[in-house]
């Protein structure tokens, strides 16, 4: 399932996977979702652990996804209501299987709407089209016009063969409404508010391959250069906490973090977020994941085991990341680096120091000299 970066704070943003459970298994799912799983969170769950890291870090947006998160019915309309009288804007990211005819598509966005959810994302593309009617989609999109929500989202994936295309989507499903390159997105750039105050949008990215969309060929993607070219740090890292449905804390929400040694910090069962949070800032992989980026570890993984897969084109930078954090052979390779790791780490985040005292006008060299000595 797929989510637009798009209205508040998204710097400040927390996610819930709230369930592993879907109605449909999409061939492209990153979180390994189907009818077959049932784990859960109750809306209990969901508001401690959203207070353990409200308690440590400023949250302004909370995302609910899953899975299909409103197969948790009751628990999801409590906790929307319960973390939204907190202050966050909650975002619902759903496939609108639910949304079977118009009765039952406006029963369900009546329910979430008064529950206090603020923005409603609804995933499409190709692979989701395959299982959900896009006419549900539609459905879904109709009921949550002018009900009062700050943003409603079609977040489209789309490839090079997708036959469901942003064009199409215009045309068929939201008339109209605006599309916006999720690139824009993270940048800001939205569409205008219409006149009654909310944000439409069709927020478009392309497909990653990632989760069980790994084995995925290069026909089915669009290839970012930039992936093998430079080193691009991850800034969503420790800075996008989410939680999945067994309760572990994980520090992206760009993959899944089941079973990830590096994703994965702990249990919010066994430890509270700031325990878990104040561990994970003192691991070098993961701080050289902020600094230097997964191209990174990937380089220093290969000059110690050629044998460490390679891709020769990526996507984006979720593609490189879960190439080295899921990858047996290369965390071996890097457990045996992380003396040269450290370094390199150091070295960029006083590089990075002194970027943003320039950027702040402030003399960065008193404190780099102070600090060599």
């Amino acid at each position: 399932m797929t989510s637009s970066r798009m209205v508040a704070h998204e710097k400040e943003m927390m996610t819930f996977s709230v369930t592993d459970q879907c109605n449909v298994r999409c061939a492209h799912c990153l979180a390994l979702c189907s009818p077959k799983q049932t784990t859960m969170l109750t809306a209990d769950e969901m508001y401690e652990s959203y207070l353990s890291i409200a308690a440590t870090r400023p949250v302004r947006t909370v995302v609910f996804t899953g899975g299909e998160p409103t197969l948790l019915g009751e628990e999801l309309l409590e906790a929307i209501a319960r973390i939204s009288l907190e202050g966050p804007v909650t975002r619902v990211v759903t496939n609108a299987s639910w949304a079977t005819d118009d009765d039952a598509a406006n029963v369900m966005v009546q329910q979430l709407r008064s529950a206090g959810l603020a923005e409603i994302n609804f995933s499409m593309d190709d692979y989701h089209a395959s299982w959900i009617p896009p006419e549900n989609v539609r459905r879904a999109f109709d009921a949550s016009r002018g009900q009062g929500f700050e943003a409603v989202v079609i977040a489209l994936a789309e490839g090079p063969r997708s036959t469901i295309t942003r064009e199409w989507v215009q045309h068929e499903i939201a008339p109209g409404v605006q599309f916006v390159d999720q690139r824009s997105s993270r940048a800001g750039a939205h569409p205008p508010r219409s006149a009654d105050g909310t944000l439409y949008e069709i927020a478009h990215h392309g497909y990653s391959r990632v989760g069980r969309a790994r084995g995925f060929g290069e026909e089915d993607i669009v290839p970012d250069e930039s992936m093998l070219a430079q080193y691009c740090c991850c800034a969503e890292i420790l800075s996008q906490p989410v939680v999945d449905a067994r309760l572990d804390a994980g520090i992206c929400c760009g993959l899944s973090v089941r079973n990830n040694r590096v994703l994965r910090i702990g249990s919010l069962r066994e430890s509270t977020y700031a325990e878990l949070a104040d561990a994970a800032q003192h691991d070098v992989l993961i701080r050289a994941l902020r600094f230097l980026g997964p191209k990174y570890l990937l380089d220093v993984a290969r000059s110690i085991d050629p044998r460490v897969r390679m891709r020769p084109e990526y996507a984006g930078i979720c593609e490189v990341c879960e190439d080295v954090t899921a990858s047996r052979r290369a965390l071996a390779a890097l457990d045996t680096a992380k003396a040269r790791i450290a370094l390199d780490v150091a070295l960029a985040e006083r590089a990075q120091q002194g970027d943003d005292d320039r950027i702040l006008g402030r003399d960065a060299e008193p404190r780099t000299a102070h600090a060599g000595t």
